[in-house]
């Protein structure tokens, strides 16, 4: 979780609304949650300057909201080489995961989980479509190791 604070004892930090979206996103695009503390006055309001981002981020929720709000990123990555690295953060029921990451010219070779071997995979129009043991090999995030070549 990611918490922005505002008060009397914490140096307020000047805060743009452009700079509190650029952190939901990072923060959503991980799985993450992010708390902003609205500092109120005793009656209630807001200062203007609260206002104005407030209603900067109710304007930017109502064009791109459907992109942050309930939604899941199940993997991360990195890569070493010719192979990409798809960490699985939360396992899909069906033991099916779908990863719209790669590009129409990129040719996938294999795919292994890592601590259970090869698993079977398809490939078709830049999406790599891989089935999952029913039996993962840790409780925590997965890793699968995809060969890939441009």
């Amino acid at each position: 979780m990611y918490c922005i604070l505002n008060g009397p004892f914490i140096q307020q930090a000047a805060f743009r609304p452009g700079h509190i979206i650029e952190m939901l996103v990072d923060v959503v695009s991980k799985n993450g949650t992010m708390l902003l503390n609205i500092l109120q006055r005793p009656d209630g309001s807001v200062d203007d300057e609260m206002l104005y981002i407030l209603n900067e981020l109710a304007s930017w929720t109502s064009c791109c909201g459907e992109a942050v709000a309930w939604t899941e990123t199940d993997f991360r990555f990195t890569s070493k080489g010719n192979t990409v690295y798809a960490y699985i953060m939360k396992a899909p029921q069906n033991r099916v995961s779908v990863i719209r990451s790669f590009a129409l010219d990129e040719k996938i070779t294999s795919v292994r989980l890592l601590g259970a071997g090869e698993v079977p995979y398809s490939q078709n129009f830049g999406m790599v479509t891989v089935k999952l043991p029913d039996t993962l090999p840790t409780a925590y995030a997965n890793c699968l190791a995809i060969e890939c070549f441009t």
